[in-house]
């Protein structure tokens, strides 16, 4: 095979070197012009010349490998060094587009180099003079709460005792708290938590990973897991010692279940946890102190105190605060079931009745405080009057009753106004004594003795 390909070459060079006299030949017989003996190079070793070699000056003792050959006048020697050269390397311009096309592109990085490090100077010039010329940096394990600068420790969130909360930005702005006791300067627990209160001097809530739970302020101790997507405490003002945390979950269907934990009257650091597990949850004070609000899954409406104990049993349908005080004791409106129908009633903060719950409906007026003159009760579409003893002032027989007050005698009254079915009108007085008579038109001014009316006075 390499016999045959060998062969194929040389006959072909051969049929080139043929062809190309022939063609001169050729050429001479139609120009008249004779060429004489031409040389022609071989196809497999072309002429090559070194442009450099060939320009410079101090070349000649350097030996070279083209072959000059010498031809009568009128011939056209193929050898001569001035031929065009296939392998120069400034064929076409080529390279003086490249290099121009690379000069740009180092002028370029070369630009963007510079100001890069004109940036960066520029910054820690900066940073130097404004390091010279600031405190150092709060350190972790310093104490030194600073207020809303990054990098630094800020106090906050609940004090109890020497135990205090606080909080650290980082340089990326991202806020974290801790526990500190600030009478030996140790860390409790050091910046971690999202959240954190402190709700007692034994108990703080806290959030982790965007749950919350329970530790134990002084010790930083877990009572309560981080599972919990709510959090609500109900401090009692009586004692800092004592508190009540709902914490609160929703389950797959959206509905909210919370627990309480509550602290151990006389026992600091003692907490019990609810058995029941209730569906809503609410507080406020009233004269009496904390006050809860909560429904049990499935169960009736319950009032608890602050330490958690229960004062009102589970057995309200709904349980609203009036949000007035007489003589220290504290009003609810609230509603249960009776054989199918919601019946309404007043209750105080100590648990005793004050309207029976046999009534539609039970109000406290337009302006809340004026309940503390009496609470209008509504039965078979006609209304009555109870005052805040629980006693019975007027029967439901009237069309409409109002507790309202007016200036007569040189200062406020408060009074009474009933109307008729029949459209008349008369002036009581808030002890439920008729002070005129019915008439088309009742006024304050037609009282014979306007020192009878109670003032009206804000409690």
């Amino acid at each position: 095979m390499k016999k045959l390909i060998t062969l194929a070459g040389a006959f072909f060079a051969l049929s080139i070197s043929a062809y190309s006299q022939s063609a001169l030949h050729q050429l001479e017989s139609i120009s008249g012009i004779s060429f004489g003996s031409v040389s022609v190079p071989p196809v497999s070793e072309p002429v090559r010349v070194d442009p450099d070699e060939s320009g410079s000056s101090n070349n000649s003792s350097s030996t070279t490998s083209n072959t000059t050959t010498t031809s009568s006048p009128g011939s056209y020697n193929y050898s001569n060094s001035n031929n065009y050269n296939y392998n120069s390397s400034n064929s076409y311009g080529f390279n003086e587009v490249r290099s121009s096309w690379a000069s740009r592109r180092d002028a370029r990085r070369e630009a963007r180099r510079s100001a890069r490090d004109s940036r960066r100077s520029s910054r820690s010039s900066s940073s130097s003079s404004s390091s010279s010329s600031s405190t150092r940096s709060t350190r972790l394990r310093d104490y030194e709460p600073m207020k809303e600068r990054r990098g630094n420790y800020d106090a906050g969130n609940g004090q109890a005792g020497d135990v205090g909360v606080i909080k650290h930005v980082d340089n990326k702005g991202r806020v974290t708290y801790g526990l500190k006791n600030s009478a030996n300067g140790r860390w409790i627990r050091k910046p971690r938590y999202e959240g954190l209160n402190i709700v007692s001097l034994q108990a703080a809530q806290a959030k982790i990973d965007g749950k919350w739970g329970i530790i134990n302020s002084s010790t930083g101790d877990t009572v309560e897991e981080f599972k919990y997507d709510k959090s609500h405490c109900f401090y009692n003002r009586t004692s800092t010692s004592n508190m009540v945390i709902a914490l609160g979950q929703t389950d797959p269907f959206g509905h909210e279940q919370w627990i309480l934990v509550s602290s151990v009257p006389g026992q600091d650091g003692v907490y019990t946890r609810s058995k029941e597990v209730f569906s809503s949850v609410d507080y406020f004070y009233d004269g009496g102190g904390a006050r809860i609000i909560c429904r049990p899954v499935g169960g009736k409406i319950e009032m608890l105190d602050g330490f958690g104990r229960q004062i009102l049993p589970a057995s309200f349908e709904s349980l609203k605060y009036l949000d007035f005080t007489v003589d220290g004791d504290s009003y609810y409106a609230g509603s249960i079931d009776v054989r199918g129908f919601e019946k309404q009633g007043i209750v105080d903060d100590k648990g005793r009745v004050v309207v029976p719950f046999v009534f539609d409906k039970v109000e406290s007026g337009s302006d809340v405080r004026m309940s503390k003159y009496g609470f209008v009760v509504h039965k078979d579409g006609l209304q009555g009057l109870y005052s805040v003893d629980g006693a019975p002032l007027l029967p439901p027989a009237y069309s409409k009753v109002e507790v309202n007050y007016g200036y007569t005698g040189g200062t406020n009254k408060a009074y009474i106004k009933v109307y008729k079915s029949d459209g008349t009108q008369a002036i009581f007085s808030t002890a439920g004594e008729q002070l005129t008579p019915f008439d088309s038109v009742a006024l304050l001014s037609d009282v014979p003795d306007p020192s009878v009316l109670e003032d009206y006075r804000i409690y």
